[in-house]
């Protein structure tokens, strides 16, 4: 059974493996089986599995392409990477951004944390959220149109 250690560690190996292969990336969501995101623009169609990195030819119940075991020093030449990536589909990810400068939306405050509707955005340099529907990044430009929002 895989630890809690284990997850950590096989986690930073995944950050490791695209570094040292020229690739910078970030991990999101559930630690047990992280969103892979490049240059916070596409979810790479790729999945960890153990200690096992597999790539998949589309986002979804793809099929297997290539798989790397994840060890301490594990890598490709970048360019081999970009082979096996360009075999694939990836999804595009979407950040909101004020548009006439370059902040973005990372999260929100609240004026009463007990009352919802106090919900107000905070916008950053860094650190945006990213979203995986557009027509959902969309609709929080419009939900807070005093902003002027734009999809990115």
């Amino acid at each position: 059974m895989i630890t809690e250690n284990d997850i950590l560690r096989r986690n930073k190996r995944v950050v490791d493996f695209f570094t040292r292969s020229g690739f910078s990336i970030k991990l999101l969501g559930d630690p047990n089986c992280p969103a892979i995101i490049y240059n916070d623009l596409f979810c790479l169609s790729c999945y960890v599995k153990n200690f096992d990195l597999i790539f998949t030819d589309k986002p979804k119940a793809g099929a297997e392409i290539f798989r790397v075991k994840l060890e301490a020093g594990s890598s490709l030449e970048r360019s081999e990477l970009m082979d096996v990536l360009d075999q694939a589909e990836h999804r595009r990810v979407f950040k909101v951004k004020v548009s006439t400068v370059d902040l973005f939306l990372s999260g929100y405050n609240f004026l009463d944390k007990t009352k919802p509707d106090t919900r107000y955005p905070v916008f950053a340099k860094h650190g945006a959220k990213l979203y995986f529907d557009e027509d959902y990044a969309r609709q929080i430009c419009e939900d807070y149109n005093e902003y002027d929002l734009v999809v990115v």
